[in-house]
């Protein structure tokens, strides 16, 4: 996929090259280069830093995380829900749990907003090397990397799924440079075996790799290696403790129903919320510059075409799946948005747009030095941003989290001090930041929608609307405590707050919380 480039310094009637630019000229082209990339790495970097984090997917996770810390193993079962316990639990995540339970075991919260940080400007930086190593100018990497970065927004919260963008990114920036340094695509292999332990995408690196391997051979480049690191990779993905049920686990989680059918986040784009018109548009405007291109001399190759449309499709089947998009399309749009600018000033001068990729010897951008020097800014801005970031309980400094109503958490940590292993019937997205706060209890549902059987999200959804047999099904589950959200489930507010069955031992903006009263 690096044969897209924004060179325009070549013609082809024979004419030479331009003289080189002067010794002053250089330098500002150079300070004007390392401009953009700050741009493009620290802006998105600081966006982050004062951005909520959610604990929907990640308190279960540090919990998780911690059992492995602590010597307990991998869960294989599950132990923090009695609607599902017992069952298998293919926990694919398990190295992304372990990473984020050793963040937060280090500074707490605030370790973890920092992390997220580093995350993402890391994203940024890898994402403009492999944009500069693919031709294209620092202007044009520039503005694609900051309008993925605003497409990818909705998927790049502090969850697996970033460690995943992030090895795409990483992957990104090998495939993109191996004709200039081929034996670094070998680092494809430990990154694919990384990535298969981190989060369920790692198949998208795969087809990556293999789209490379099949542009080499149709170039007849040298594709020994490409061809071998595919190979070698697809068995680099089995080193992992699941073996191939890992990868059952990944065909499964995209095509179980329930998961589409009570999470919005996996349900099909529309164009009609703010994610999805802007991932329709930036797709638009992917296919204008292709469109732009195609009649000129280097068009994209066939290959780059089919990564467009593979993340193209991802992103419409599935709203969490814009993210691939914004990371996996923005360094080709970068190319392509660098080759049209190129042509336009080529043909107002005679000249037409080189296609062969960066110049020999030529540096993809400002050097590492200069990368260097943006990602360390990026982190020294934010690493004391959570000094001025109240933790929601107004306890000590943290960072602002969604989905985690503290007063709940220590009413049922109150309420089931006395009883181990109480049973807790939960808002869905309560129950992840539960797990973690109350570790005492067990929750009724958490966000593993995939885990937990179909029949019991029946009975959830029953109860959650109010149902005239909430009070059956409660009592067939053996309820002890129930935690209602008041602006997901007003019905069942309602109902609890006029049952002499139950007493309300808590309540404030977020929600109550009610104990049995009687057997």
């Amino acid at each position: 996929m690096t044969t897209l480039s924004a060179g325009a310094n070549s013609t082809s009637s024979g004419r030479a090259l331009p003289s080189p630019p002067p010794a002053e000229h250089a330098s500002g082209q150079r300070k004007l280069d390392l401009l953009w990339a700050g741009v493009a790495i620290l802006l998105p970097a600081l966006l982050v830093s004062v951005a909520p984090v959610s604990t929907v997917d990640l308190a279960y996770g540090i919990r998780a995380g911690a059992l492995v810390l602590d010597g307990a193993g991998i869960p294989r079962v599950d132990t923090f829900t009695f609607t599902a316990a017992g069952l298998p639990w293919v926990d694919q995540q398990w190295l992304a749990q372990v990473i984020f339970a050793a963040a937060f075991r280090a500074g707490g919260w605030p370790a973890l907003a920092t992390l997220w940080v580093v995350i993402v400007a890391s994203i940024q930086a890898l994402l403009w090397r492999a944009s500069r190593s693919m031709g294209a100018d620092a202007r044009s990497t520039g503005v694609a990397l900051l309008l993925g970065f605003v497409v990818a927004a909705q998927g790049i919260g502090l969850r697996a799924q970033v460690l995943g963008l992030l090895c795409l990114a990483g992957l990104l920036a090998l495939v993109a440079d191996r004709r200039r340094h081929p034996g670094r695509l070998w680092l494809a292999v430990p990154l694919m075996a990384v990535w298969a332990n981190l989060h369920g995408s790692f198949p998208i690196g795969l087809v990556l790799l293999g789209l490379a391997a099949v542009e080499d051979v149709a170039a007849r480049r040298r594709a020994r290696i490409p061809i071998a690191v595919v190979i070698a990779a697809v068995l680099a993905t089995l080193a992992n403790p699941f073996g191939f049920d890992a990868w059952r686990y990944v065909a499964a989680i995209g095509t179980e129903p329930t998961i589409a059918r009570f999470v919005v986040e996996w349900r099909h784009t529309s164009p009609f919320d703010l994610a999805g018109a802007a991932f329709y548009a930036s797709v638009a405007a992917v296919v204008a510059l292709v469109a732009v291109r195609s009649p000129r001399p280097g068009r994209p190759p066939l290959t780059t075409l089919a990564w467009l449309a593979g993340l193209a499709f991802l992103g419409a089947w599935a709203v969490r799946a814009i993210a691939w998009w914004g990371v996996g399309a923005a360094p080709v749009a970068a190319a392509l948005l660098a080759g049209v600018l190129a042509w336009r000033a080529g043909s107002e001068s005679g000249g037409n747009l080189r296609v062969t990729g960066p110049e020999p010897g030529r540096r993809a951008g400002p050097g590492r030095a200069g990368i260097a020097f943006v990602a360390a800014l990026a982190i020294l801005a934010v690493a004391v941003q959570p000094a001025w970031r109240p933790s929601p309980d107004g306890g000590g400094i943290g960072s602002r989290l969604v989905d985690a109503p503290a007063g709940i958490a220590r009413a049922v940590d109150e309420a089931t001090a006395a009883h181990p292993a109480a049973r807790v019937f939960n808002a869905q997205r309560w129950g992840s930041w539960l797990e973690l706060a109350t570790p005492g209890a067990l929750v009724f549902a958490d966000s593993r929608v995939e885990l937990i059987p179909a029949s019991v999200w029946s009975d959830y959804i029953l109860v959650s609307e109010g149902d005239a047999r909430w009070r059956e099904i409660l009592d067939s589950w053996q309820v002890d405590v129930v935690v209602v959200a008041l602006a997901d489930q007003p019905a069942l507010a309602s109902l609890v707050q006029g049952d002499a069955g139950w007493r309300a031992s808590y309540q404030d903006a977020d929600g109550l919380v009610a104990v049995r009263s009687t057997p």
